[in-house]
């Protein structure tokens, strides 16, 4: 993995799909790797167990009760609903969506309880980073540049 990469991985789609970070994910994986299939499974399942954490933290921060939050995450944690997102290797953007996605929702409670701008600002970024998980980078266009 090289600058050229990295800047290739920015400007060009992907299946006419444009999942930039989804990408660097997959070439730093293969940089590691190379193309072992298990590691690949295994970066996706700890993906979902570091979004179940990710869940618990946030729900934990909301209602301030332990047990609504580790509830809540293992619910998460064992609902079918994830099992493509985690057992097929091509659909790591689920995963790293949602990631992206919880650390935002987690910095954005941070930034209403404390008021600091660091937090919107890193909840923004967060935010910014799962849709460009995702294929909804175009949703970052209209939210940013009309």
């Amino acid at each position: 993995m090289n600058a050229g990469h990295v800047a290739k991985v920015f400007t060009s789609t992907y299946l006419n799909h444009y999942l930039p970070v989804t990408m660097l994910s997959f070439m730093g994986e293969y940089s590691l790797f190379k193309a072992d299939p298990a590691a690949y499974h295994f970066m996706n399942l700890l993906l979902h167990v570091v979004n179940a954490l990710l869940l618990f933290g946030l729900i934990y921060a909301l209602s301030g009760s332990y047990s609504v939050g580790l509830l809540t995450a293992l619910l998460f944690a064992i609902h079918p609903l994830s099992v493509e997102s985690v057992a097929w290797i091509a659909e790591r953007k689920g995963v790293l969506s949602a990631t992206f996605y919880f650390i935002s929702l987690l910095f954005y409670v941070r930034f209403k309880k404390n008021g600091l701008r660091v937090y919107f600002i890193m909840c923004m970024l967060s935010f910014v980073l799962s849709l460009m998980s995702k294929k909804h980078w175009p949703l970052v266009c209209r939210l940013f540049c009309s």
